[in-house]
């Protein structure tokens, strides 16, 4: 991977090639990235490379994230042999305290997980499993399933649903009546049952916490809302003070940059 001579971003990231593309020099990029990268722990950060920099220790967050979960849009933890009681407890941890303390919380964790982890299992209700779901899914198997709840699927459409009903674990052919009832019971399967050792370990760190943080599953969900990645949100982060007109159009082409990213693209994931 090709870097810069800086500390800053790898040159074959989005952003430095946006830049590129737009015509600033990649002098000019290095030299913002050098006035703003920190000498001291004691300074600082401020500007809009302190941002890209920032990105840079959350690119290495989401690719522990993505070893250490599964799913698309939405994901939840997925089991692995390193990964025991003590190292979900960690994360059951670090949920809390960044909560609690910083007002972080990973806005890509699916709810109906998260809600298992505050309030039990059974406390997490159809629609929120239904819900989490369809969002773990690929967008193209959301589709599919969309259309199956509308209407009677036939040729092609009723092969590939037999086949992700298939993967899914289904042995039976759901009808449209049925089929939104055996996908709360699948998703059940994917959001709780399969992780269910990460669940416990981390709601017993975590989850006494969290309730006192949110009573019920609506001020889960009123948190989810309030941490949802929007354009206008991630600009307003930015603090920047311009030197020139160099620095003012980079500034300028990077809030062109966020205001092209998808949510799951201005949630750094």
């Amino acid at each position: 991977m090709a870097t810069s001579s800086t500390s800053g971003l790898p040159k074959d990231h989005g952003l430095w090639i946006f830049l590129r593309n737009r015509g600033v020099p990649e002098e000019s990029i290095q030299k913002m990235q050098q006035d703003h990268t920190l000498t001291s722990e004691d300074d600082p950060e401020e500007g809009v490379m302190s941002t890209m920099k920032t990105q840079q220790k959350l690119d290495k967050i989401n690719k522990q994230w993505k070893r250490s979960t599964e799913g698309a849009d939405v994901r939840v933890p997925s089991l692995a042999p390193k990964w025991q009681e003590e190292e979900w407890k960690s994360v059951g941890r670090i949920l809390a305290k960044g909560l609690k303390d910083h007002g972080y919380f990973p806005s890509r964790l699916a709810q109906a997980f998260t809600a298992a982890v505050i309030f039990g299992e059974h406390s997490v209700s159809p629609n929120l499993l239904f819900d989490s779901l369809m969002l773990y899914l690929s967008q193209s198997e959301r589709d599919l399933l969309s259309t199956a709840l509308q209407e009677a699927v036939v040729g092609d459409d009723e092969e590939e649903l037999l086949d992700l009903m298939d993967r899914m674990g289904v042995r039976t052919v759901p009808k449209k009546d049925n089929l939104r009832a055996v996908l709360v019971q699948v998703a059940h399967k994917q959001m709780i049952q399969h992780p269910k050792y990460a669940l416990d370990n981390i709601s017993e760190v975590a989850g006494p916490i969290l309730r006192k943080l949110f009573p019920g599953e609506e001020d889960m969900k009123k948190l989810y809302e309030d941490i949802k990645p929007t354009t206008r949100k991630v600009i307003k982060m930015i603090t920047s003070s311009p030197a020139n007109s160099a620095e003012n159009q980079s500034l300028r082409f990077l809030h062109q940059y966020i205001r092209g990213l998808d949510e799951i693209g201005l949630s750094g994931s």
